[in-house]
């Protein structure tokens, strides 16, 4: 996916970049068996030192946050089989 032409010109715009949003059925954290996101994550900082990114995983069926460097943090959204109780007034 890194060398595709899209990526390549996406992580080389020619305008300032806010934030990188990655979003994937991945585990969250980059350094986990079977995630992409180390891969992708690598790519950017090769380019882009210091922007942000934000990394968006599932997969794994549990809730999960990481600090991966200075400026970028992942989180698991966990399992999809939460029901809400009622509330009690």
């Amino acid at each position: 996916m890194i060398k595709q032409d899209w990526f390549v010109k996406a992580v080389n715009f020619d305008k300032p970049i806010d934030l990188f949003l990655l979003i994937g059925h991945n585990p969250a954290r980059p350094t986990v068996s079977g995630s992409t996101f180390g891969i992708v994550h690598q790519a950017i900082r090769a380019v882009h030192a210091n922007t942000p990114i934000q990394i968006f995983g599932g997969h794994t069926h549990i809730r999960d946050f990481a600090v991966v460097d200075q400026s970028t943090t992942a989180l698991g959204s966990g399992t999809s089989s939460f029901v809400p109780r009622e509330r009690v007034a």
